[in-house]
């Protein structure tokens, strides 16, 4: 039988003498991306009034009605009019993620990324 506490010390003992992983992303991150929507204001939110065809806000599923409530974990009716305005059609790096009233009754989380 084997003396486990030898096998570990010996384990142990060559993990110390390997060099450290170094992790290194190799990529620049991705462009800035806008939803290419047009909004307007509403008493519960942003209405979205347009949707660009084609668009990564239509591939996500936006749609025209719909009333954004939250944009990347912000209240929307928290924010002053500028900034609902740039948080709505700005760019976005990596994702935005919209929390989202349909038809008045269906609440959603879409989350569109680049």
């Amino acid at each position: 039988m084997r003396n486990t506490n030898s096998l570990t010390l010996f384990v142990a003992v060559i993990a110390l003498m390997l060099p450290a992983a170094s992790v290194q992303a190799n990529m620049a991150p991705p462009e800035p991306f806008a939803l290419d929507i047009g909004v307007t204001t509403d008493n519960d939110g942003l209405r979205i009034t347009s949707v660009q065809p084609g668009s990564r806000a239509e591939n996500g599923g936006l749609k025209v009605g719909d009333i954004i409530l939250g944009i990347d974990g912000r209240y929307v009716k928290s924010l002053t009019p500028s900034e609902q305005q740039n948080a709505a059609v700005g760019p976005h790096t990596w994702q935005a993620e919209l929390v989202i009233v349909r038809n008045h009754r269906d609440i959603m989380t879409i989350k569109i990324r680049s």
